[in-house]
């Protein structure tokens, strides 16, 4: 049995498809690959407004495109927002319960008679809380010295200043001999 002939609407088709898939095919070439009639093929393509249909296909397709991308984009940003949103809240939590550990760790070290806790493990715990601080505000790889003074640093900065104050009232009611400097800055006995 003999293939069907091709109509010219099938003809058609296959330009508008070839133009919107990014191939686009030449009349010419349609009415050879067809056997038609190439002053034919093109006044029937004049008269169907090929071209046009092609342009409106193709505006068509960019547009049910760009939805897509613009639908995954505010999904992947939503998604993006929440991360991020809980992120900060996470960090924001581990803060104010590391500041908290350091205000009960200064607070029981000012109530301590020195011979209840070592100088070394008010220091230890003064760093643990001041390095927990960092972590949770995401600076514990920014800078290492704690003694830098810059806006990020002045809660450290304090709280440094603070269990230096409790060691040194510490240490001459033991009788030792109090840090000479921290940070690079003498310090005064009070």
């Amino acid at each position: 049995m003999a293939a069907s002939p091709i109509v010219t609407a099938d003809i058609s088709e296959e330009f508008i498809r070839a133009a919107v898939d990014g191939s686009p095919v030449t009349l010419k070439e349609l009415a050879i690959r067809h056997r038609r009639s190439y002053p034919a093929l093109r006044k029937a393509a004049s008269e169907g407004k090929w071209s046009d249909k092609a342009v409106i296909a193709r505006a068509e397709r960019d547009a049910a495109i760009g939805e897509r991308i613009a639908q995954r984009n505010s999904l992947t940003q939503s998604l993006m927002e929440q991360a991020i949103g809980r992120e900060i809240d996470i960090r924001l939590r581990h803060a104010l319960i590391a500041r908290a550990l350091q205000q009960i760790a200064l607070e029981r070290l000012a109530e301590l008679d020195p011979s209840e806790l070592s100088a070394s493990m008010a220091v230890s715990l003064m760093r643990t809380g001041i390095e927990e601080e960092r972590i949770a505000l995401g600076l514990a790889n920014v800078n290492n010295n704690i003694c830098e003074s810059g806006k990020d640093d002045e809660a450290l900065r304090k709280a440094v200043e603070q269990a230096t104050a409790i060691l040194r009232k510490h240490s001459i009611r033991l009788g030792q001999q109090p840090p000479a400097e921290m940070c690079g800055e003498p310090l005064e006995t009070r």
